[in-house]
């Protein structure tokens, strides 16, 4: 229903519970259709769900799902919100909201708030008694939930998030000779063996913790829907996105290649103010806080970047 600001109705379009029109009265002022999606009925039929195109007359998505979400309706991947569109809605085209989906599959964790997320990952280290192993995973997400282009709903970090944290249930299950669900798991079943085998080498254990990370947020990366979220984003989100991501993936880098060097020296640094910071900043444990300040510094960063961009695209030739 459109109106203008005196409350005088312009238009309206109602619909059937697959999302063909049963009426409609004025001329639509919108593009966006059916539950908010952008249609092109008047083109070719479909609207897009921002991941695949989806049939209101057959009530069917026109491509089958890049995810099995879980649950036997799931096996479907033509179906749309588990074929029960007066419950459920679907804006991401992958996984409908407020659905149970089964525990430790990519859209259970999709549908998750950040706040659940964060409450998630700290019930699973303390259920599994990890210690203090995810301290910097959970500030990264009370970082990422308080940054207005990082936390957008459907947007590629929050989807990549939840590819993420699929990937540490992984590889837990993996570690308790259980089947995942993904494929990102396994450096992090390396990381809980050697720390249930040899919780005395602390580099080792870092550095095996980096890289079940670094593993996972690759994985998550290569993932088709995280591609789908990232080419749907706009262009400021795309350069923010990959300043974050891009200086997070130095870091375990860096962080990874410190921990693997001579063990004697990292632990004979110790002594040393300088060293004792390098330290602490390249365990998970205790590096919260220093990623927490440099993240701070990617969205001003990608401003310079966007606005360099802009104004490149706007000089005549002789300025650029």
């Amino acid at each position: 229903m459109t109106t203008k600001a005196s409350g005088t109705l312009v238009s309206e379009t109602r619909y059937k519970a697959w999302g063909e029109v049963r009426y409609s009265s004025g001329t639509r002022q919108t593009r966006y259709d059916f539950t908010g999606q952008d249609s092109y009925e008047s083109d070719f039929g479909l609207l897009f769900y921002n991941a695949r195109f989806y049939d209101p007359q057959l009530g069917r998505f026109a491509q089958a799902d890049t995810i099995v979400p879980g649950g036997v309706q799931g096996y479907d991947r033509y179906a749309y919100v588990n074929n029960s569109p007066l419950n459920f809605v679907d804006p991401s085209g992958h996984c409908s909201e407020d659905v149970e989906y089964e525990e430790g599959t990519l859209c259970y964790f999709q549908n998750m708030s950040w706040e659940k997320r964060k409450e998630w990952l700290i019930n699973f280290s303390e259920t599994n008694e990890l210690g203090d192993w995810f301290d910097d995973m959970i500030n990264a997400i009370d970082f990422m939930m308080n940054d207005p282009s990082l936390a957008a709903k459907g947007g590629v970090t929050e989807v990549m998030d939840a590819a993420v944290l699929q990937a540490v249930n992984d590889g837990w299950l993996i570690h308790t000779e259980q089947g995942p669900f993904g494929g990102g798991g396994q450096g992090w079943a390396d990381f809980f063996d050697e720390l249930r085998d040899n919780p005395s080498d602390q580099n080792n254990l870092i550095e095996k913790r980096l890289k079940a990370e670094q593993d996972g947020v690759d994985y998550s990366w290569g993932l088709e829907v995280v591609q789908e979220a990232y080419e749907n984003s706009g262009t400021f989100d795309q350069i923010y996105f990959d300043i974050f991501k891009g200086g997070a993936d130095g870091y375990r880098g860096a962080a990874r290649a410190w921990r693997s060097s001579d063990p004697l020296l990292v632990t004979a640094t110790d002594s040393s103010l300088f060293f004792s910071q390098l330290n602490t900043v390249t365990d998970p444990r205790t590096s919260g806080e220093f990623l927490g300040a440099i993240g701070h510094l990617g969205r001003p960063a990608a401003w310079f970047a966007y606005g360099g961009l802009y104004s490149s695209s706007i000089m005549p030739p002789m300025i650029r």
